[in-house]
């Protein structure tokens, strides 16, 4: 079985905590499943500096091997949200995240989602969409339209530009119709 003597820490939101007062983490391997291949609840509780996910199986905190495809970040929400999971132990390996659990979809579908509501947002520091031959933003009667050869089409009844700063345009020719 894999040990690991990393201390951890609990990420925000995590309420009250054993290890954050001082006790020391349950290390044995006592309250095994009584099957082989038995399914086991867990919550999600913390990562360890190293990068592992703790979780609490049956009242006892311990690190897992995460057995399922998603990305760091999903974990790391997973984690300050204190989701629920399914684990299992597995010989040589120690225990192993299976799945997380979860009541519902986190967005209203968009062939649903109610006016002002932001269903199919996108959200982040840098967000980067790519076509090979063009890509167009368009709302009712408005569009953005970005092709690969470098030509932007801008279409819209009325187009506003609002600078706080200086707004130029500059281009081989300028075309006023």
């Amino acid at each position: 079985m894999k040990k690991s003597n990393a201390r951890w820490k609990v990420l925000e939101g995590s309420g009250h905590d054993a290890a954050a007062a001082g006790a020391p983490r349950a290390t044995g391997l006592h309250k095994l499943p009584a099957r082989e291949n038995e399914l086991v609840p867990a919550a999600l509780h913390a990562v360890t500096e190293t990068g592992r996910v703790v979780v609490l199986v049956r009242g006892l905190e311990r690190e897992v091997t995460i057995g399922l495809a998603v990305s760091d970040q999903v974990l790391l929400e997973a984690v300050r949200e204190r989701r629920r999971g399914v684990v299992t132990y597995v010989e040589g390996e120690g225990w192993v995240l299976l799945a997380l659990l979860r009541d519902r979809i986190g967005a209203t579908p968009m062939s649903v989602a109610q006016p002002g509501s932001q269903a199919g947002a996108l959200a982040g520091e840098h967000v980067e969409i790519e076509g090979e031959r063009a890509i167009t933003l368009g709302c009712g009667e408005s569009s953005i339209e970005l092709r690969a050869d470098g030509r932007i089409a801008l279409r819209g009844r009325d187009v506003l530009v609002v600078s706080s700063g200086v707004a130029s345009l500059q281009g081989a020719t300028v075309k006023v119709n």
